[in-house]
């Protein structure tokens, strides 16, 4: 196929053989009419539906969008998936929406000791309770940032009697020390919200031998711990002994509900403008596709698809529920669509919940009001998104990031007097290559990496022309900050979810029909075409991205600490 139809044609962004969802390592590669054909006859109707609506765009001299294609390289049937309902004997209606399951990553590794006194009874055997809550990143905690936070609840669960735990803590504030000790039982002390259990324990020494070696001598304090972090061990019971206690097990998983939305784009056209598009799409590229551009309705047709198409891309990232009866609870009160003919109703009427709506639903958007990134609390963000993407296996070493060209100026300038003052080198040495994610000679994103070495990621900050365009509407207005955005999408977790795709032609005069035309010969036909796409855009786990919004135009704060050796 001509070069020049590959250029002017969709791009397909594919990020699912990255394992950290990088844009950086996408298969990119260009889109044929034939190939638009190839996916329809392969059975991909939605994905060849919406890729030919592109393309018709494209033909018309529509600019690329390298967003719009990244989302339309994400396109899934989802169809399949649609439940009908039974409105009695032989009627029937598809529910408005479908529901997928997601699980959760509960790691109860580890628990932090708030505090610890000696047990009321059994204080011969050296007995000590300690308080224990949550810690690290069990699902989010509380030593994880505002957006990850999900506590474990009912803590008391995971300690089972007989089983080993070792307390990691200081003795007298300096001395490492990691006893080990044996659970008796555990209780829920969860109070004011916070999760929280004592736990008995006993230290593995005899009674006489706690009376008469421990009690008095330093290994006291070492088992008698009031702050530090805990991990239970296995237990040990012989096989003639009695014991079975099970393991706890959080159902961790939930279930998702996904609403699609039916949109519509119309478009017309005349005779020669329908010519003109056979050719092209035949294979007869070169000498038509430039006279075609300058056809008219090809001139209109433009306009018409550019503003639908980023009207389709501003719901995809921003959609909300129509209104507050959009639940599995209250879909009937729901808008109803009836039969314009009968009145019968046929469907329920939904919004699509766009990308950031359901990032935000989950807490994953942070509002900064205002205030000026601090790269400190991006470090830790980063790397809580490293530890939430490698979940399913794999090891991610790379995070993107989209936006503006202000922001990404203003991150170089810092990181660059970041690692002069952190290395005491030059900083090329820890950025990344500056060159642009390419398609052939087409610049989709300029980006720019950077190494966060106390992360273990490298992050990649792209520039979105439409989030520089987007920052533009709000200069001069009363909150110019909240122009600002930093999205952190894994794009391989997200999908465009199709369900049904419809169309349908006409035109007008129809010479054998209308009576005004029984004796012309020939007419100024026009053509007209109907297309809707049912879609919905698919977070899969939410806890995979971060948008970060409403930043001010200062310079980023990053607090450097430097250690300086000392010459003997």
């Amino acid at each position: 196929m001509a070069l020049v139809t590959q250029n002017c044609n969709p791009r397909i962004i594919d990020v699912s053989n990255s394992c950290d969802g990088s844009l950086t390592k996408a298969n990119i590669r260009g889109l044929s009419p034939q190939q638009v054909e190839d996916l329809a006859d392969l059975g991909y109707m939605e994905a060849a539906f919406l890729y030919r609506q592109m393309a018709m765009g494209r033909l018309a001299g529509v600019r690329e969008d390298p967003l719009l294609d990244l989302l339309m390289s994400r396109v899934k049937g989802v169809g399949g998936e649609r439940v009908k309902a039974s409105l009695g004997p032989n009627k029937s209606f598809f529910l408005p929406y479908f529901m997928r399951e997601q699980e959760d990553v509960v790691n109860a590794n580890a628990f932090k000791i708030t505090g610890g006194a000696a047990a009321p009874t059994n204080a011969v055997d050296g007995a000590w309770n300690i308080t224990v809550e949550n810690s690290g990143w069990n699902v989010g905690t509380v030593n994880t940032p505002p957006p990850f936070v999900t506590d474990l609840q009912r803590l008391d669960r995971y300690f089972l009697e007989r089983e080993g735990v070792v307390i990691l803590h200081s003795d007298g504030g300096t001395d490492a020390v990691a006893p080990v000790m044996k659970v008796v039982r555990a209780i829920d002390t969860t109070a004011g919200g916070i999760p929280s259990a004592e736990v008995t324990l006993v230290p593995y020494a005899t009674p006489n031998h706690y009376q008469n070696v421990i009690v008095g001598s330093p290994e006291q304090s070492v088992i008698q711990p009031a702050e530090g972090v805990v991990m239970i061990g296995a237990n040990s019971v012989s096989d003639y002994e009695s014991w079975c206690h099970n393991q706890p097990v959080d159902l961790s998983k939930r279930i998702k509900t996904y609403w699609p939305q039916t949109s519509r784009f119309t478009r017309c056209w005349d005779d020669l403008y329908m010519q003109y598009l056979e050719q092209i799409f035949s294979g007869n590229v070169n000498p038509y596709i430039e006279k075609f551009k300058e056809l008219p309705m090809a001139q209109q047709n433009k306009k018409q698809q550019a503003h639908y198409q980023r009207k389709l891309r501003n719901t995809m990232f921003y959609g909300v529920p129509i209104n507050e009866n959009q639940t599995e609870e209250r879909y009937r009160d729901l808008p109803h669509i009836n039969d314009p003919r009968s009145g019968n109703f046929i469907e329920y009427q939904s919004n699509a919940k766009g990308i950031r709506t359901q990032i935000g639903e989950c807490g994953r958007v942070v509002d900064l009001q205002g205030a000026a990134l601090n790269f400190n609390f991006l470090e830790e963000y980063l790397y809580q998104l490293k530890r939430h993407r490698e979940v399913d296996g794999g090891s991610v070493e790379e995070i993107d990031v989209m936006t503006d060209r202000g922001t990404a100026n203003r991150i170089k300038g810092l990181m660059s007097r970041y690692y002069q003052l952190k290395y005491g080198t030059s900083a090329h040495s820890h950025f990344g290559p500056s060159d642009p994610i390419k398609f052939e000679d087409q610049v989709l994103w300029h980006k720019q990496a950077y190494d966060f070495d106390e992360a273990h990621v490298r992050l990649n900050v792209l520039v979105e022309n439409s989030m520089s365009d987007h920052k533009i509407h709000f200069a001069g207005g009363p909150n110019p900050t909240r122009g600002n955005n930093m999205w952190f999408v894994d794009w391989s977790d997200i999908e465009i979810g199709v369900s049904e795709v419809s169309s349908r032609r006409s035109h007008t005069p129809d010479l054998d029909t209308d009576p005004d035309f029984k004796c012309i010969i020939k007419a100024n036909v026009t053509h007209y075409e109907m297309e809707s796409v049912t879609f919905t855009p698919i977070v899969k786990d939410e806890t995979r991205h971060l948008i970060l919004e409403n930043f001010s135009d200062d310079c980023p704060s990053y607090d450097v600490a430097v250690c300086q050796p000392t010459q003997v």
